[in-house]
């Protein structure tokens, strides 16, 4: 099951803006796993996984909103 969790972690990471339904819809297409949104909620909230941070890290990549923080 900690696979599972890293992939869906994964693709947070690639889509930081993702719901609860998309996340859901992940885990069934890739793994055949049908899950309640309150669950991926859940396990989202005990992994300790926050939008803000992964929002942040998703415009640190971007180089336009990085030199937008850094006021370039």
């Amino acid at each position: 099951m900690l696979i599972v969790l890293q992939r869906l972690l994964d693709f947070l990471e690639d889509d930081p803006t993702a719901y609860l339904n998309e996340m859901q819809q992940f885990l069934y297409d890739e793994y055949e796993l049908e899950t309640s949104i309150a669950t991926i909620s859940c396990i989202l909230k005990h992994a300790k996984w926050l939008r803000k941070a992964v929002q942040a890290r998703a415009a640190e990549r971007s180089e336009l909103l990085r030199r937008a923080w850094q006021g370039i």
